[in-house]
């Protein structure tokens, strides 16, 4: 009997990893919206949005256009309101959507 050759391979973890609910991102992404909107209702002001905007660009460039889709997609989503859906609190954003949402439309991101 030859002798038995060693495996290259690690073995396997001991550590079972739990799988994620089929709607692990939805929740995810229903969580971020609610932290975003909490920070700018908490915070106020610009200039303390700028942590935000700059920690958004130190991130990966892939991940950049990906927060750009996301964006593009609230413009696209916000620019379908009806008059009656908006009031004065968010009728410049409503209306600045409007006019954001056909550039968007021309100008589509890939998804990479």
């Amino acid at each position: 009997m030859g002798k038995k050759k060693k495996s290259k391979h690690l073995p396997p973890l001991a550590v079972k990893i739990p799988a994620l609910p089929p709607n692990a991102g939805q929740l995810l992404a229903r969580t971020a919206a609610r932290d975003v909107v909490n920070m700018v209702n908490i915070i106020g002001g610009d200039e303390s949005h700028v942590a935000f905007v700059q920690e958004i660009l130190r991130s990966h460039r892939t991940l950049q256009q990906g927060v750009g889709r996301l964006v593009g997609m609230l413009i696209t989503e916000t620019a379908k309101m009806d008059d009656g859906c908006y009031d004065l609190r968010n009728e410049a954003w409503v209306k600045l959507c409007k006019r954001l949402a056909p550039i968007v439309a021309e100008s589509p991101l890939p998804l990479i």
